[in-house]
């Protein structure tokens, strides 16, 4: 008797040691249904459902053509989802959660076993949402992510933060990119964005696995929300019919106030349970005052409450509750501060998403003293990030701050203040991810203060770095806003040229097309006739990329011999370099092979001259693909690894990116194709978070070389048709005419000539149409096996030979596509020649 799917599904689950309610969390489904799903062996799910069991069960194929035999599926259908690889990113919280389990435990119920799918925590600020919300998303055990809300003031850029935290920086590909993957999102800090929630619901009706968790002061106000409105914690009643130390107040001021080396006297006790009144059973509140701990007994510090505790629990009645607590609860803090630290307190509340303890000290024109006493104060946290000491504050606490500043008249002064230490860091190159939000607050505050010309220097300085940190369509977004700023009349023109320039960069970057087209001439034009020389050559690169994207690969050539020239004359290192390094690029996709190389060199002595390690390995990778169509695949993989750690270090994304991928091409015909695989996925996952579709699409087509080599047609074949897609959609010549060439190999591998015949001849006719010949070796052999098969012997000599000369001309020890598959076209022409030898027989094509 064969195996039910219920008793398949029992067996599998307790081979991979999970419970029911551990693969419900895994699968994205409910307890309940996994339940029913192995009681009744007459039920018979979904395919869907099968599809998130096989992904949240880790089933290899053998157990995954059981599981669909179960349920009448062919043993050759395949699980219909995309095993996206989505990490758990959660915050490591440093302190236990206290006083949270029964809510905790609901929050999870919600989500889990009553499947609701969007859950919001509402409650005042500082009444320990985000907490809360991170200890129920570990308690679930499903795949979650942090998304931190915080620098984001504009509902349009919710979904943008969302998919930039989940790898995928064009927003619009988020819902196939989480298309059948069971994930919780964790939004912190949805209050200042609420208009977000049609968005939201957009997002979980197209991904139907997702589930969202979020934190706001206020509800949402949508369909299908569950809100879950979080209360202070229990504080000692005072009545003497309870134990204070049970109040779950007080176990979180004693621990807090303990961790900070406070240790309460036994007189003390009331004293602290009266604090914890005093302060509502606020959790901000308490950590406050536990870190007061540290320098006054709890009298004193009861003491110290004593004149502002009446507006703590009663202020102006025309704010909500939430904020007459939270307001005076600061307040307080903030009177136990030195003049110094209290200004300092205000001032550092214009960073966003916090600074450097350098340029916080900068802003706040004080010493690193008072900076240190609003960190002892618990108003601001520091850690340590790339070898700097980071501020932050809650968000709460920074809103306080910034109304003090509003309230003195010094918002607009230490904002400007705020925007020069943004500016400075650019112009040092001591720019990282971490200083994007504090970057956009800038722009924002320029633009909005009506102060153009510092917004167009900070977005000139800004474009190589948001190019090379991968923010490319957040680039984009502000740039746009700042060129169509009012008055640019105030604006230098050469400043305003530098914007332009980088407008037209992250327009190719992000395959623009019209962007770039409407913007190229005109910013060449402009360059000579108002810009400097380094600005000439800056346009000419840059419409030569454009160029080069259109497989226009004479008239890119053209812009870059021209922007050499000039750069050589002014004694421009830098723009010769960029020059000298796209020009390789536009040879070596001509197969000028030994010119490439040529200028592949100078490159990399321009890159040492310039003490420039990162274009010192960007001239290593263009040296890597010399390296891969020479044959010499052990040098290519040794220098594409070396440029990747190089890139990694440095944090360019991009340039990772694509020497991962020239990684992967050189263990692919090592053949090292496990490694192969898993570079090329790390590649386009980096493509894919940087918005750059079309480059994925071409990832795509060479990791189904490497599939199909491991005998899995049918994903090579799968891969290669949305590569393929991916190209017609971007028009993108030399894409179309790869994918086309390996789809009419995979057509021949699975026995369709014709449509190996349409395949083949598509790509031959894309490959005359681009020029470049890198791979039409590969199209030769194709249209070599349709003629065998036809038996045009004299036509399979002539592209065979053709295929020889063009990897002599191009000195390319290119492996090819099938081995197998050539070698049985030479066998076979080899025997029609002896049969032709022996009995005049057979047609030799004409």
């Amino acid at each position: 008797m064969s195996e039910s799917f219920a008793d398949a599904l029992r067996r599998l689950r307790r081979a991979a040691a999970l419970t029911q309610e551990q693969l419900a969390a895994r699968a994205g489904i409910s307890a309940r249904a996994v339940s029913d799903l192995e009681r009744d062996p007459e039920r018979v799910p979904r395919l869907s459902t099968v599809a998130l069991l096989v992904s949240a069960l880790g089933l290899g194929p053998d157990d995954e053509r059981v599981l669909l035999s179960t349920v009448g599926a062919s043993e050759t259908s395949s699980v219909p989802i995309e095993r996206a690889a989505v990490e758990s990113v959660l915050p490591q919280p440093l302190t236990r959660l206290i006083g949270r389990e029964s809510e905790r435990e609901t929050v999870a119920h919600l989500l889990d076993v009553d499947e609701h799918r969007l859950v919001t925590l509402t409650g005042p600020g500082g009444v320990g949402k985000t907490r809360l919300a991170v200890a129920a998303a570990q308690t679930l055990g499903l795949r979650s992510v942090f998304v931190d809300l915080v620098p984001v003031r504009d509902p349009a850029l919710v979904i943008p933060a969302m998919a930039r935290q989940l790898g995928v920086d064009d927003e619009s590909r988020l819902p196939a990119a989480l298309a059948g993957i069971p994930l919780l999102l964790v939004l912190d800090n949805l209050e200042q964005v609420v208009g977000v929630g049609p968005a939201l619901l957009d997002l979980l009706a197209t991904c139907p696995a997702v589930r969202l968790l979020a934190t706001s002061r206020v509800p949402l106000r949508v369909r299908g929300e569950r809100e879950f409105r979080l209360a202070p914690l229990r504080i000692p009643s005072g009545t003497g019919a309870d134990d204070a130390t049970d109040a779950a107040a007080y176990r979180l001021l004693l621990d807090r106030a303990q961790a900070g080396g406070y240790e309460p006297s036994e007189e003390e006790g009331p004293l602290l349970a009266e604090i914890c009144r005093r302060l509502g059973g606020l959790p901000l509140a308490l950590e406050l005052a536990a870190a007061r701990l540290s320098v006054l007994d709890a009298q004193g510090l009861l003491d110290a409450l004593a004149t502002t505790l009446p507006a703590l629990v009663d202020g102006p009645q025309d704010l909500p509750a939430r904020q007459r607590t939270m307001r005076e609860t600061i307040a307080w803090s903030e009177d136990l501060l030195s003049v110094a630290a209290r200004h300092a307190f205000h001032r550092m509340s214009v960073f966003p998403a916090g600074g450097t303890a350098r340029d916080i000290e900068t802003v706040c024109a004080t010493s690193p003293s008072a900076v240190e006493e609003v960190v002892r104060a618990g108003l601001a946290h520091a850690r340590r990030e790339e070898g700097e000491v980071r501020l932050t504050m809650l968000e709460p606490v920074r809103e306080f701050g910034i109304e003090r500043l509003e309230a003195a008249g010094e918002l607009d002064r230490v904002s400007r203040q705020h925007a020069a230490v943004v500016l400075d860091r650019l112009e040092r190159q001591a720019f990282s991810a971490a200083d994007l939000g504090g970057l956009r607050a800038a722009l924002t505050w320029a633009l909005v203060a009506d102060e153009p010309e510092l917004a167009h220097r900070l977005a000139a300085l800004a474009a190589p770095h948001w190019i090379r940190l991968g923010a490319l369509n957040e680039g984009q977004r502000l740039v746009d806003r700042v060129r169509s700023a009012s008055d640019l009349s105030r604006v230098d023109p050469t400043v305003r040229l530098d914007v332009d320039l980088g407008a037209l960069r992250l327009a190719v970057e992000l395959w623009d097309t019209a962007t770039a087209e409407r913007l190229a001439d005109d910013l060449v034009g402009r360059a000579e006739q108002e810009g400097t020389p380094a600005q000439q050559v800056r346009a000419l690169v840059a419409r030569g990329l454009h160029r080069r994207n259109l497989n226009a690969y004479a008239a890119a050539a053209s812009d870059y011999e021209r922007a050499s020239a000039i750069a050589t004359s002014q004694g421009d290192g830098r723009g010769l370099l960029e020059a000298v390094q796209a020009l390789a690029y536009v040879r070596f996709f001509l197969g000028e092979m030994e010119r490439a190389r040529v200028l592949s060199e100078q490159a990399a002595a321009l890159a040492r001259e310039l003490d420039d390690p990162v274009a010192g390995a960007h001239a290593q990778l263009m040296l890597a693909w010399g390296d891969s169509h020479a044959g010499a695949f052990e040098r290519q993989v040794a220098r594409a690894d070396a440029a990747a750690k190089v890139m990694r270090a440095a944090g360019h994304t991009g340039l990772l990116a694509e020497a991962l991928r020239i990684l992967a091409d050189g263990l692919s015909y090592l053949p090292d194709h496990g490694r192969a695989v898993a570079a090329f996925e790390e590649s386009r996952a980096l493509y894919a978070a940087r918005g750059e579709d079309r480059i994925v699409g071409q990832v795509d087509s060479q990791l189904s070389y490497v599939v199909f080599q491991l005998g899995d047609l049918d994903r090579a074949r799968a891969l290669t048709e949305s590569a393929l897609a991916t190209g017609r959609k971007y028009a993108d010549g030399w894409a179309v005419a790869m994918c086309a060439t390996i789809l009419g190999h995979l057509a021949l591998a699975g026995g369709d000539v014709d449509a190996a015949r349409d395949f083949l001849a598509e790509g031959a006719d894309a490959f005359e149409a681009v020029g470049n010949p890198l791979y039409v070796a590969w199209s030769l052999e194709g249209r070599a096996a349709l003629a065998a098969h036809d038996g045009e012997w004299g036509e399979v000599d002539r592209l065979l030979a053709q295929r020889d000369q063009v990897k002599t001309d191009l000195t390319s020890q290119l492996p090819p596509f099938d081995v197998d598959a050539l070698a049985a076209v030479v066998a076979a022409r080899d025997a029609a020649a002896r049969d032709i030898a022996a009995h005049g027989k057979g047609r030799t094509g004409g």
